[in-house]
């Protein structure tokens, strides 16, 4: 009972709007911004997101193609760190993603 009192109250303090764009490098996204809600309460706005235009969507697969050798050369050892930092940073966050996943 404790343990889940302790993730309800942190995952509580961890609920703020999210804000969702494409992350892609020399990318300049624009356009309207969606409203996301709740599909529990649609009153309740939870965050919003940017939609990638077909530019963007361009650039991305460019960038994913020319990155592809250099991740394909990098040793096994290397890639199990960048995975493994990714592991963390999510368990790190592991309240504030749990509450936007339930809202």
């Amino acid at each position: 009972d404790d343990t889940l009192a302790t993730l309800a109250r942190e995952m509580n303090a961890a609920l703020a709007p999210v804000s969702a764009m494409p992350l892609v490098p020399g990318a300049k996204p624009a356009g309207e911004k969606v409203k996301v809600t709740n599909p529990a309460d649609r009153r309740e706005v939870v965050g919003d997101y940017l939609n990638a235009d077909a530019a963007t969507v361009e650039l991305a697969i460019a960038n994913a193609v020319a990155a592809q050798p250099g991740w394909d050369k990098m040793p096994a050892a290397s890639r199990a760190r960048i995975r493994e930092h990714a592991a963390d940073l999510l368990e790190q966050r592991m309240c504030a993603v749990m509450a936007i996943c339930v809202k």
